[in-house]
This record gives C-alpha cells, sequence and structure tokens, in this order.
C-alpha cells in the first residue's frame, strides 16, 4: 500500500482547487476512455478525407498544420508509453486492493491534471465534437516554451484515461485481475434483494455484468438509482454507499440540479420499473 504514486502530489491555489473538484464530480465522463478514442478516430478520418494533394507541401507539413489531427496523434503515441507504465504501477499492487488504489490514483492524478494551464477548461468538455475540435486548434504546438506542459497534458490525461477504464470494469484488457463483484459487492449491496436490483439495471444496461456504470449512464440516471436503490434498502447515507461503490461524487449535488430544473433524468421510467417490486 506504501507505494509511489504514478505522478507527485502538488499545493493548489484556491482557483485549482475549484477545477479539481469540477473534474473530480464528472471524473466518468470527462476521463472516458471510449469518447477520448472516438474523438481521435473522427479527428482522423476527417483529415483523411479531406486530405488534398498540394504543390510543393508534403504530408508531414500537411499533418503539422492540422491541429485536431495532432491532437488525435499526440494521444495515440503518448498511449503506447502510459499503458506499460500503468500496468507496471498496477502490477505494484496488492490484487485486493488494486480497485481501491485506482480510485484514489485518479484522485491524486485529477489534481495535478487541474494545475496544468492548458487542461484548465478541461471540466467544460462536451461530448458534441464541436468542443472537441474547438480545444484541439488551441493547443499551441508551435510554442516552444510549452512544449513540457503539453507533453505532461497528454501524458496526465492518457494516465488518467486508462485509469478510469480500469476503474469501470475493463482491467480484463490490460492484463490486471481485479475481481469487481466479490470485491466490491458486499454487505447490504450484496443481499438477495440487492441482487435482484442488480441483475435488472444489468439487463436494461445502466451496469456492466460487473455492476459499474456503463459510460452511457449519465449521473443524474447514477443519482436516481441510488435514491431508490438506497429507498428499497434502507440506507441512512445513500449517497456515500453508492459514490463509494462506483467512484463518483456529489450525487447529491445531482439532485439538486433535477430538483432545481423539475426534470427527472432520461429513461427516469425505466428506473422506476426496475425498482418496483
Amino acid at each position: 500500500m506504501n507505494k509511489e504514486p504514478l505522478i507527485p502530489r502538488g499545493d493548489y491555489s484556491p482557483v485549482v482547487r475549484d477545477r479539481i473538484n469540477r473534474l473530480k464530480q464528472d471524473a466518468d465522463r470527462l476521463f472516458s476512455l471510449g469518447a477520448v478514442r472516438k474523438r481521435c478516430q473522427q479527428a482522423l478520418v476527417q483529415f483523411y478525407a479531406n486530405l488534398k494533394p498540394e504543390p510543393y507541401v508534403d504530408l508531414r507539413t500537411q499533418l503539422s498544420n492540422n491541429r485536431e489531427y495532432r491532437f488525435a496523434q499526440s494521444l495515440t503515441l503518448t498511449y503506447r508509453s502510459t499503458n506499460d507504465r500503468l500496468v507496471q504501477w498496477a502490477k505494484g499492487c496488492m490484487s485486493e486492493y488494486l480497485l481501491q488504489e485506482a480510485i484514489e490514483e485518479r484522485e491524486r492524478l485529477i489534481e495535478n491534471f487541474a494545475r496544468i494551464k492548458l487542461a484548465s477548461r478541461w471540466y467544460q468538455m462536451k461530448d458534441d465534437d464541436e468542443a472537441w475540435r474547438v480545444f484541439s486548434q488551441n493547443i499551441p504546438y508551435d510554442d516552444a516554451d510549452r512544449e513540457k506542459e503539453i507533453d505532461e497534458f497528454f501524458e496526465t490525461l492518457d494516465i488518467l484515461c486508462i485509469l478510469t477504464d480500469v476503474i469501470n470494469g475493463h482491467a480484463a484488457e490490460y492484463g490486471l485481475d481485479v475481481d469487481y463483484h466479490t470485491r466490491t459487492l458486499t454487505g447490504v449491496l450484496a443481499s438477495e434483494k440487492a441482487v435482484k436490483y442488480w441483475e435488472r439495471l444489468v439487463e436494461q444496461q445502466f451496469v456492466d455484468q460487473h455492476y459499474m456504470l456503463l459510460a452511457s449512464t449519465t449521473r443524474q440516471q447514477a443519482m436516481y438509482i441510488a435514491e431508490l436503490f438506497a429507498e428499497k434498502l434502507e440506507l441512512e447515507d445513500k449517497w456515500k454507499t453508492f459514490e463509494d461503490f462506483w467512484g463518483i461524487n456529489n450525487l447529491a449535488q445531482e439532485k439538486y440540479k433535477c430538483t432545481e430544473l423539475g426534470k427527472l433524468p432520461a429513461r427516469s421510467n425505466v428506473i422506476d420499473m426496475i425498482f418496483k417490486d
């Protein structure tokens, strides 16, 4: 358990602390490896689809002039090194504590990520193409003074995405042994009554076979599930129970937002049916 973190911890200003809180609140979406890979694929496909021969301009120059392509390429190249690094780190953890250590390591990495100037607005990232495009176009690749910052940004983002993938049930893809079911589904969450609801949540594709939230499940849906689940199990601390289980934060805030807007999450009718006896 006494291991060196992947990236050392630092001290943070109040402004950075606010960024940290925003990133942690929505970490599963903001650092979804699937979303990042999808964006990279779109950038690469679009680049080659629009590629036209230009007199006296070689391919290398065209690549360097396309910031979306460079964004995708940087993440792809970074993945080759950080993947091995993270796997070696994980193998140094005791297997029964690996999931918890991954959650804690992601928390530390988010703190470091938030202090990087280039990443200061990452918490505003949306899932639409335009947000990714604008972000990639503003990366100062040609600024030699920020080269180290850019490298740190891509390296940290890449590790965060891989950790998030591991946390959300995909450890086997990295050759890691994490039994999400037996090591995290315990106590009241493993009761016969609870298992009935878990099976329905799996069937309706809100969680995977390890009962971890799928990438397609929104924070508002997670909040609604936690609230109804807690009522059925008569839990005193409904938010903390599921925040700890899923490795997310501030579900109570999502409840507040929904109440303020007077709206229920998407597919709330399906979730209602899941928890009907």
